[in-house]
Order: structure tokens, then C-alpha cells, then sequence
């Protein structure tokens, strides 16, 4: 079996997916999306020289979904974006895997859901960092009560990114 995967989102997590992907057999990357146009020269070289193919690119997400060849798409994109890609992917009869979070809003993580269920398709979602021992260990010391109890908590996302334009 030959499956041909889009990435979604090369920056950060997705430009992990493009490379790991690339090198595993059975798979080739025929698209990297992204709308920062400026990695896409990086990204594909990155790619050709791991697969021996140039994936083709794309600044928009939809012309990805309505490639019928696509049989799955990887979502490195940003948080706001999990659900809507997953969504269309799943109506387009396409696969998905989709980094964490999976959705910011409780209700568009259910129609991610529906959505799988409804169009019979396979979604993964990566919470592999969440079974770090740094993470049990942190959580075992919240439930051990030594903090009191946990009325509030607050997270910041401090990633510093350019201005794309």
C-alpha cells in the first residue's frame, strides 16, 4: 500500500511531520500547505532529498481537500485550524492525523468526532507529550493535595512568531 500524504502547517510540529513522513516507506508527501509562502523552498528541499520526489505546495488548505489523490492529511497547523481541517478531511473521504490540542472549543472537538464517525474515516490525535513523566509527575503532585486546592489555573503559549505580512 502506497499512501500519499498532504502536511498541513510546516512550521514547527508540521515541518517534523513533513521530515518523518518523508522517510518512512509506503509513504510520500506530495503536499506541503502553508500560508507562509517563504518556507515552502526549505521545506521541499528537505523533503525531496528524504523521498527522492518534490511534494507540490500551497498556501491554501482547500486545494488540498479537493485532491481526490490525497489519502491523508497531517495537521501542523495553528490550534484555531484542528477542527475545521479534520472536519473537511473527514467529508472529503480523507484520513487525518492532528496534533494537540485537538480543537480549543469543546463543542468543535465533538464535531471532529461526528464528523469521523459520519464519513467513516480514521482521525489520530497526537497527545504523545502528554504521557511524558514530567506531566504524571506534575499531576500526581497536584492530586496530592500539597498545592490546597486548585481553584484556578492559567496557561500562557508564549511562541514568538515573524510577521508573515
Amino acid at each position: 500500500m502506497h499512501v500519499r500524504v498532504a502536511v498541513l502547517g510546516i512550521r514547527g510540529r508540521g515541518r517534523a511531520h513533513a521530515r518523518e513522513l518523508a522517510g518512512l516507506k509506503n509513504v510520500e508527501v506530495v503536499t506541503l500547505c502553508d500560508v507562509d509562502s517563504r518556507l515552502f523552498a526549505e521545506r521541499v528541499k528537505m523533503v525531496t532529498e528524504i523521498q527522492g520526489k518534490a511534494p507540490s505546495t500551497t498556501d491554501d488548505f482547500r486545494r488540498v481537500i479537493d485532491d481526490k489523490s490525497v489519502d491523508a492529511i497531517s495537521i501542523g497547523a495553528p490550534d484555531h485550524w484542528h477542527g475545521p481541517m479534520t472536519i473537511y478531511g473527514c467529508q472529503a473521504g480523507i484520513v487525518a492525523y492532528v496534533e494537540l490540542p485537538c480543537s480549543l472549543i469543546i463543542r468543535v472537538g465533538r464535531l471532529m468526532v461526528e464528523a469521523a464517525r459520519k464519513y467513516g474515516r480514521i482521525v489520530q490525535h497526537g497527545t504523545q507529550s502528554r504521557s511524558g513523566e514530567s506531566f504524571a509527575t506534575a499531576l500526581e503532585f497536584v492530586r496530592s493535595g500539597k498545592l490546597g486546592t486548585v481553584r484556578l489555573a492559567k496557561v500562557i503559549n508564549s511562541q514568538l512568531r515573524d510577521n508573515i505580512g
